[in-house]
């Protein structure tokens, strides 16, 4: 596994943290549900470019697309 994959992972791991701290519910993801949320989200990295991207954006957007689509 890459470095960067696990900042990602990291940092989402911290998002949905955060969010549950501020009341908001948010289900429990399996294993298989928090890896494909991450693929989703370095698609979206290289997609825009790994120079341009606001890891705080992408993240958000995607946490966000995840939640509303469950």
């Amino acid at each position: 596994m890459s470095r960067f994959r696990q900042y990602i992972e990291s940092e989402l791991q911290d998002a949905i943290d955060l969010r549950r701290l501020n009341g908001n519910e948010i289900p429990e993801k399996s294993k298989d549900e928090f890896n494909a949320l991450v693929d989703s989200i370095l698609f979206d990295i290289n997609e825009v470019g790994m120079d341009v991207y606001d890891i705080d954006e992408v993240l958000s957007w995607n946490l966000d697309q995840n939640l509303s689509h469950n």
